[in-house]
């Protein structure tokens, strides 16, 4: 990210207590401090790009799920338009036995205390 490192100390002029990471190189005595101002903004910057593209992945999800959906009631019309009315009779039947079915599941079975 740019703008957020604003200094890398070559030594131990700043000492570890404030730097972000130490590198070191194998055999040196000398250390490379990374300094960070202010973590919360880097913390701040890494979580706020992480809620970026988990939207960007969300969003696509959406739009592939509304396509279905549409593609759905297109193929939902055509199948009602040419379907016969017994057919059609026998799908209004199956959504009203399948609510009463919900309902049953939804009520307490007789004898239960509330």
């Amino acid at each position: 990210m740019v703008g957020i490192v604003r200094s890398v100390v070559h030594g131990a002029q700043q000492g570890p207590q404030k730097c972000l990471y130490e590198i070191r190189q194998h055999g040196q005595r000398n250390a490379c401090y990374v300094i960070v101002p202010n973590t919360n903004d880097l913390v701040k910057s890494h979580l706020m790009f992480a809620v970026r593209e988990e939207v960007e992945v969300l969003k696509e999800k959406i739009a592939e799920l509304m396509d279905r959906i549409n593609q759905l009631e297109v193929e939902n019309t055509i199948l009602k338009a040419h379907a016969t009315q017994e057919t059609l009779a026998q799908l209004g039947g199956n959504t009203t036995q399948q609510g009463n079915k919900n309902q049953q599941n939804q009520q307490p079975p007789n004898g239960s205390t509330s």
